[in-house]
C-alpha cells in the first residue's frame, strides 16, 4: 500500500530523511544494515555521498573517482572512515587501457567523470576545470586487486559500457551479487545478462538525485552557491522498481518496461507534452545468483 501511494518502499523514504538531514541519524537505516561487514566498491563517487550511505549500513568501502575536486570533497567528508580504514579511496579513471591518461574534471560537475571524448572542449574551457594526468584501471582489475565486492556500483557516465565489458574478463563467480548502473540505452541491460544477472530492478533517481550539499570544507565551491549534488539510492532488494517496488523483474520484463517507459526517445517525446518527463533518469540494478 505504502508502495501504491509514494511510488517508493519504506525503507527508501527512512533513507531519504537520512539524506536530507545531514545523514545524521544512522537508526534510520536500521532495517537495511549489511551483516557481516561485506565490501562494496563505489566506481564513481563523486563527492562521497553514496560512500557515506555504504558506510553507514556497516560495509567496507572501495571507492574510485577521476575527478580530483571531488576525490578532495570525498576525502574531506569521510575522513574518519579513511582514518579507521573503513574505506579506501583511489583516484583513478575508468579505461579500457592501463597507465596513465588524461582527465579533464570540473567543479561545476562533480558527479561526472567525463573520459574525454565530446565533451573535454566544453570541460577544458571551463575557467573551473583542471587537466590531470590519472591511473586508469578496468572493473575487471579493480575486482582481481580487491576481491569480489557483495555490490559495485557503477556512475561513470562515458565510461559505463567499458566498465561493464571489462567484467567479461573474469569469471562469473568473480562477478559482484549485486550490481548498479545508469541505463545509457538498451545494451546496458543487455550487458548484464550476458554477464549472468538474471533478476533486474528498472529504479527511478529524481527521488534522491541533485540535493543541496550542507557541507564545508573541501565540497564548499570556494564560498560559492551549495553544490548540487547526487546519489544513487538504496540497492539490492530495497532499490525501488518503476513497477514491481521490491519485487525483482526478469531480463525479458525488466526490457520491456526500459523500451516503453525509461528509454529516452520515449521520454523526450513525452516532455513534449510534460516538459517534467525529460528530467527523469534510470539506473539498472541487477543481481546474479550464485551457482
Amino acid at each position: 500500500m505504502f508502495y501504491h501511494l509514494t511510488g517508493l518502499l519504506p525503507e527508501q523514504m527512512l533513507y531519504l530523511v537520512w539524506l536530507s538531514t545531514g545523514r545524521r541519524y544512522h537508526w534510520l537505516l536500521d532495517t537495511v544494515s549489511l551483516p557481516g561487514r561485506p565490501m562494496v566498491v563505489d566506481v564513481g563517487a563523486a563527492g562521497g555521498l553514496d560512500s557515506s550511505l555504504y558506510l553507514a549500513l556497516g560495509a567496507r568501502v572501495v571507492a574510485y573517482e577521476a575527478n580530483p575536486f571531488a576525490y578532495n570533497c570525498t576525502a574531506s567528508r569521510l575522513e574518519p572512515a579513511l582514518r579507521r580504514g573503513l574505506l579506501q579511496l583511489h583516484s583513478a579513471k575508468i579505461s579500457r587501457g592501463r597507465g596513465r591518461e588524461e582527465f579533464v574534471g570540473s567543479i561545476h560537475a562533480l558527479d561526472f567523470e567525463r573520459a574525454g571524448e565530446a565533451e573535454l572542449p566544453k570541460y577544458a574551457a571551463d575557467r573551473f576545470a583542471n587537466t590531470v594526468q590519472l591511473l586508469a584501471t578496468s572493473c575487471a582489475d579493480i575486482i582481481v586487486e580487491q576481491g569480489t565486492p557483495f555490490y559495485m556500483k557503477i556512475d561513470v557516465e562515458d565510461a559505463t559500457k567499458m566498465c561493464l565489458d571489462s567484467l567479461g574478463e573474469i569469471v562469473e563467480t568473480s562477478r559482484p551479487t549485486l550490481i548498479s548502473a545508469e541505463i545509457e540505452d538498451e545494451t546496458v541491460l543487455m550487458r548484464l545478462a550476458a554477464l549472468g544477472y538474471q533478476s533486474f530492478k528498472i529504479v527511478r533517481q529524481s527521488p534522491h538525485g541533485f540535493l543541496r550539499s550542507t557541507a564545508s570544507g573541501a565540497c564548499a565551491l570556494h564560498g560559492a552557491k551549495l553544490l548540487k549534488e547526487s546519489a544513487t539510492g538504496l540497492f539490492g532488494d530495497f532499490a525501488t522498481d518503476l513497477i514491481t517496488g521490491a519485487e525483482w523483474q526478469s531480463f525479458a520484463d525488466a526490457l520491456d518496461l526500459y523500451t516503453t517507459v525509461a528509454n529516452p526517445h520515449v521520454r523526450s517525446a513525452v516532455a513534449a507534452w510534460f516538459p517534467s518527463a525529460n528530467s527523469e533518469w534510470y539506473d539498472v540494478h541487477a543481481r546474479r545468483t550464485a551457482s
